[in-house]
């Protein structure tokens, strides 16, 4: 199941997200994309993002969880989008921003294909903050099965474990994206 919701926020919480993570303290950190699904490894290149988690649990003890002093900014927000979630939510997951920049090698190999949970049935919901090019790719035995494009105020809901990668921008400087992982 991938669904697409456009315009899933008011114009001034879409730019109030984009303020808040572009202004100057906030705080990204360059983290490693590298862990690439098995059967994969030959499509797929190894590359840096930023991110910045606001809210995460650990999956071997689902009691320990950790969350950033932002995360009440954005909880509003997340829960927008957990509302159009189908099935009975069990918990919160991850929240987590990822900035990607430009990378030309997105034009001929995939950044890590992953799974956002291994073997726990959950709900990826991946929110496009800016207008970028750099598609979310879903697959299946290797091929892709849907492709999605970043727009603006756009929310991509897709069950998992599911195969998926994003592509680094090649005509716009940065992709901007707030990415809710929740249990199901």
């Amino acid at each position: 199941m991938i669904e697409i919701i456009d315009d899933i926020l008011p114009e001034r919480d879409n730019n109030f997200l984009y303020n808040f993570i572009t202004r100057e303290h906030f705080p990204w950190s360059l983290s490693p994309e590298d862990k690439i699904m098995e059967g994969y490894e030959d499509m797929c290149f190894k590359h840096n993002q930023f991110t910045s988690g606001m809210f995460g649990t650990d999956v071997n003890n689902f009691s320990n969880q950790r969350q950033s002093p932002a995360f009440e900014v954005v909880k509003s927000f997340t829960d927008v989008f957990c509302s159009h979630v189908k099935k009975p939510i069990k918990m919160l997951y991850r929240v987590k921003f990822n900035c990607q920049y430009q990378d030309f090698r997105s034009s001929t190999k995939y950044n890590p294909v992953h799974v956002d949970v291994i073997d726990v049935p959950h709900i990826s919901l991946l929110y496009y903050i800016n207008e970028s090019d750099g598609d979310t790719l879903f697959f299946k035995d290797k091929e892709i099965i849907k492709r999605v494009s970043p727009k603006k105020n756009r929310l991509v809901i897709s069950e998992g474990p599911l195969p998926h990668c994003s592509s680094n921008p090649i005509h716009t400087e940065l992709r901007f994206v707030l990415n809710t992982v929740v249990l199901i």
